[in-house]
């Protein structure tokens, strides 16, 4: 987009972003937070922040915290609260997997339960993503602790939609309809006037 700078991060943990292997408080919420505060602050000027999925939640997290840095916020596949029972289900699945087995054999378990329909793309992966094997070596980089962090807060996590709706000056749009607890909304943006 013209007259706009993107920049993409992955979160603490995540594929080429360091953090630790054991520790989960570093991937508390409030730390991952702190760490798109820094990085708002880094870059030097207003920003329009986007989460995605987890992200949402982190970003969210992170208005909450400060809403200064930002002029808008956008939760792309972000719910607003917890996931879902089956969802949580299969956190719980991974959880125990994570427990007794390597991440790459993890990778492999998650690979032969899903149904082809469910690994297949059906068309090009995001650009630079060439192939499954690139999503594989983003699975086999992110830190054990990191997802089992993400999944303990994707299970519990409280609405707090009327907590963000508060934050002064909101405006709130959405692009899909209302969804019930444990779903996730495609688009919703906050813009901060």
């Amino acid at each position: 987009m013209r007259g706009y700078r993107s920049v993409a991060v992955d979160g603490r943990g995540q594929y080429e972003s360091d953090g630790p292997v054991e520790d989960e408080s570093a991937y508390a919420q409030d730390e991952l937070a702190r760490d798109v505060l820094a990085l708002a602050e880094a870059l030097g000027g207003p920003v329009h922040l986007l989460g995605h999925s987890f992200g949402g939640q982190v970003a969210r997290a992170a208005v909450l915290l400060d809403r200064t840095p930002f002029v808008s916020l956008t939760l792309m596949s972000s719910g607003p609260a917890q996931i879902s029972a089956s969802q949580q289900e299969r956190v719980k699945l991974l959880r125990d997997a994570l427990a007794v087995m390597s991440m790459a054999e993890v990778w492999d378990a998650i690979q032969a339960m899903e149904a082809p329909e469910e690994t297949e793309t059906g068309g090009a992966l995001d650009e630079g993503l060439d192939d499954r094997a690139d999503l594989r070596r983003r699975w086999l980089g992110t830190k054990p602790a990191q997802l089992l962090a993400a999944g303990r807060q994707l299970c519990g996590e409280p609405d707090r939609v009327a907590e963000l709706a508060a934050v002064p000056s909101p405006s709130t749009s959405s692009r899909a309809p209302a969804t019930t607890p444990g779903r996730y909304r495609s688009w919703t943006t906050w813009p901060y006037g």
